[in-house]
């Protein structure tokens, strides 16, 4: 991958840290540190890549999901599937996580 993507690792892994120690703020912050860098790497990948594209593009989501930044995440998720770059298996778990966002959402009592 590259060097956004080992930092948006790092960075999660932080994150995961942190938030087991209950320091839930900062394990936010470090999320959407970590979602901003991955997404950065995305946009480096070639099209004609698409087993990165899927493996990069559902990280991506999934840390603005972890930084409760649900609607970025549903946004960014959106346009994903509309790319038509991903692998099928990628599609589909993305679609899953799109209706995990939509749900916490609606929990949360946000717009679905």
């Amino acid at each position: 991958m590259n060097e956004k993507h080992r930092e948006a690792e790092s960075l999660a892994a932080r994150a995961a840290i942190v938030r087991g120690k209950g320091r839930i703020a900062d394990a936010l912050e470090l999320y959407g540190r970590a979602a901003d860098a991955e997404c950065e790497a995305l946009l480096s990948v070639p099209s004609d890549k698409s087993r990165t594209l899927s493996v990069l593009s559902l990280s991506a989501v999934s840390l603005l999901y972890k930084a409760e930044r649900f609607d970025e995440a549903e946004r960014r998720a959106l346009q994903l599937l509309g790319s038509e770059t991903l692998e099928d298996w990628a599609e589909r778990q993305l679609r899953e996580l799109l209706q995990v966002i939509s749900d916490t959402k609606g929990e949360l009592g946000g717009p679905k």
